[in-house]
């Protein structure tokens, strides 16, 4: 910016010397010539008035008419209308004086001559003379004038422009100062990104030019170690986008994209937009914690917070997608309905805080055993619900029901205390017991509470003579 400041001012002093000196010089110059240019038709003038005056006397005594020296020189006397003093004389083909109006002109001057004829030879000549001190005198007071006028333009092309020049380039410092103060203080990371185009013009690679501190900070760099490195390369293929997005972007529009770091769970929301030609700049919004927060608000909305599994919402989802693909292909699965023996006691007796861990560990020993296509939900309270898809030739429910049994038959450890706890179970088939998730769950929800009737730690499958009451006890 200094370069340019000095430059701008090197720029005003020349224009500023330049027109000065053009005024005071060009001014009394042209005066000068123009003056001197009516000075001599002037004289002129005053000559071809003389010779018709003369004319008539050669032409009435063509003889012996420059004897006549008294009438010649009356007609010398004759001035011009602007009364200056002027020298006339008539000189023979010798040069000498033959008559004169004994006039006297300070010098330097002027003259003005013009030959006489007599029948078309050259007799004589008049010369008429003028001073040039007036007409220089004049030009002097011009010149002093002019270069007055001068002086005065060179203060104002001179002074006020650099006055200008400076308080423009103060405002331009104080608005970069603005913008670079906000630029390293915002909260928002930004990149400027240098567009890298081919022989036709296609952007194919983008480099950082600059970042901000904030830009440097949210991808844990120092800035030296991003600057002039390749943006894809640093910020991950997702930011390719841009490179396909070129020719909006030279159109002035800007676009918004999501990006994920490398190797992060950071997530950032970016928007580019052009500012200057071969010039794209980049916001950054950390939105890791957002997305983290969403995340968390989902897995809260579908998970059980106590074991983590599939609360009943969930469950309920998964369990129409199994049977709907059961439907397409012809298969079966099996709903399993489990419930804690006597949970109520343990809560009674050793408090909430043991009753709430022995369904963590239960809830652990039952997912070791089930498959990850299978489903494992908690349902509320001691109850817990189970699909498994694949029922037939490969897998029997029955073999499933008794390895989750037994999963819980060794003694639980809750803080120094060993608890024995058992299970019982109700199973409902698909397409057996049911055609849809209610039917299939209110099924196994029975057979469950046959199992507990049976004498408990067991296991039943739904059949339609066991009624519909679903009142059991823990």
């Amino acid at each position: 910016m200094k370069q340019v400041d000095l430059a701008l001012q090197r720029l005003s002093l020349l224009t500023a010397w330049s027109i000065s000196l053009l005024i005071a010089m060009g001014a009394p110059a042209a005066y000068y010539l123009v003056s001197y240019h009516n000075l001599r038709s002037t004289l002129e003038l005053q000559a071809l008035l003389a010779i018709k005056s003369i004319d008539a006397i050669i032409v009435a005594n063509p003889k012996m008419w420059y004897f006549e020296e008294a009438r010649l020189s009356e007609l010398l006397e004759h001035r011009a209308y602007d009364a200056v003093l002027e020298r006339k004389r008539i000189l023979d083909a010798s040069g000498a004086v033959i008559a004169s109006n004994n006039v006297t002109i300070p010098p330097p001057g002027v003259s003005y001559t013009r030959e006489l004829f007599d029948a078309g030879t050259a007799i004589a000549r008049i010369e008429v003379s003028r001073s040039l001190r007036p007409l220089l005198y004049m030009a002097f007071l011009v010149a002093i004038c002019s270069s007055m006028f001068a002086a005065l333009l060179f203060f104002v092309f001179r002074l006020l422009p650099i006055r200008v020049i400076h308080r423009a380039f103060q405002a331009l410092a104080r608005s970069e100062k603005k913008y670079r103060s906000l630029y390293e203080t915002m909260k928002e990371g930004m990149a400027l990104h240098r567009m890298d185009c081919d022989d036709r013009g296609n952007l194919h690679s983008l480099s950082v030019i600059d970042v901000n501190p904030s830009c440097a900070a949210m991808f844990d760099r120092d800035p030296g170690r991003i600057v002039g490195g390749n943006s894809i390369t640093l910020f991950g293929d997702g930011f390719s986008t841009v490179l396909s997005q070129q020719q909006q972007l030279e159109q002035g529009d800007s676009i918004s994209f999501e990006l994920q770091l490398p190797d992060t769970d950071n997530h950032y929301i970016v928007r580019a937009f052009s500012p200057d030609q071969g010039v794209i700049a980049t916001l950054f919004e950390d939105v890791t914690e957002r997305r983290k927060s969403e995340q968390q608000i989902r897995h809260m909305a579908y998970f059980d917070p106590l074991t983590d599994l599939p609360n009943r919402t969930l469950f309920f989802d998964r369990l129409n997608q199994a049977i709907a693909a059961a439907n397409r292909e012809q298969a079966k699965l099996a709903v399993l309905f489990l419930d804690l023996d006597h949970f109520k006691s343990i809560n009674d007796t050793q408090g909430h805080d043991i009753g709430d861990q022995v369904l963590i560990e239960v809830s652990r020993r039952l997912h070791r055993q089930i498959r990850s296509c299978d489903t494992l939900a908690r349902m509320g309270g001691d109850e817990f619900v189970l699909v498994i898809t694949g029922i037939g030739e490969t897998l029997d429910a029955s073999c499933v029901a008794r390895k989750l049994i037994d999963s819980i038959h060794s003694p639980l450890s809750i803080r120094g205390n060993e608890l024995h706890i058992s299970m019982s179970m109700g199973i409902a088939l698909f397409a057996d017991s049911g055609a849809d998730a209610e039917t299939l769950i209110k099924n196994a929800d029975l057979a469950m509470y046959h199992a507990k009737k049976s004498g408990r730690n067991t296991y039943r499958f739904y059949s339609p003579t066991m009624g519909s009451s679903s009142a059991h006890g823990g």
